[in-house]
């Protein structure tokens, strides 16, 4: 079950640190690369190239916070990592949308930094369904930002937590849709055979469908992310990220 805390409660000793050193072979310094070091445990994250910007999780962290209070919320944030501190999960639930009367899903947003040159500030929708606990990240093509870590980018971070933000509005359009679609169980198990997901688990998600040869999009869409979230997410939090937001593509067809 995910934790959810106020913004006040976390303080530095909440995010691994990073620093950038200089590169060594044969004792000579070479000067196209740089490796990303943990300073407390000398752990080394990655060997990138002198371009590379580092990003520190907090900075990510400090810079959307500001840009979601900017709007008048007080967000709730639950915050993990993976990869010995590598990459960042930090999650800001900030709104709330009653989809039918007693499912309630609390709305905002995801990010999503590295240490380790896996993947860049990656800003995207967020939702969490409050009767099963549910991690819902949306595709990022429809609620999506990201940067590279290249150069100066706090006014980008801004920028893409404003448009992810501003969008919020058709997030909650999409979602009501997807209550009152309905598609054959047949097409919903013709998506859940298309996931690149063992075959074992395929088998597990149809037999959890609603039996009826018709299902609301959001019933069907709430099957794949109970399992990712709950069974794939005990195992790696990095897999049930990617899983999750395969899942929401089914959305885009209560559109």
């Amino acid at each position: 079950m995910e934790e959810w805390y106020k913004l006040e409660e976390f303080d530095e000793a909440d995010f691994p640190k990073a620093e950038v050193r200089p590169v060594f072979v044969d004792d000579k310094k070479v000067e196209k690369w740089v490796a990303i070091v943990n300073p407390v445990d000398g752990h080394v994250y990655n060997i990138a190239t002198r371009f590379y910007t580092l990003v520190d999780h907090k900075y990510v962290f400090d810079a959307v916070a500001e840009a979601i209070k900017s709007y008048g919320y007080e967000p709730l944030v639950n915050l993990s990592y993976t990869k010995r501190g590598a990459r960042m999960y930090a999650k800001f639930i900030f709104a709330e949308l009653d989809v039918t009367d007693n499912d309630t899903v609390k709305l905002g947003v995801m990010v999503r930094n590295s240490y380790d040159g896996s993947m860049s500030v990656n800003i995207g929708g967020y939702g969490f369904r409050v009767v099963c606990a549910n991690g819902l990240v949306f595709p990022l093509k429809l609620f999506g930002q990201y940067t590279a870590h290249i150069g100066s980018i706090k006014e980008r971070i801004e920028k893409m937590v404003d448009t992810v933000v501003e969008n919020m509005a058709t997030l909650q359009d999409i979602l009501t849709a997807a209550v009152e679609k309905k598609i054959s169980r047949l097409e919903a198990i013709k998506f859940i055979e298309d996931l690149p997901i063992a075959k074992r688990r395929k088998t597990m998600l149809v037999n959890m469908l609603p039996k009826e040869e018709e299902i609301s999009i959001w019933d069907a869409y709430n099957t794949l992310t109970y399992h990712f979230t709950h069974e794939v997410g005990k195992l790696s939090e990095d897999k049930a990220y990617q899983l999750n937001s395969i899942a929401a593509k089914i959305l885009v067809a209560g559109r």
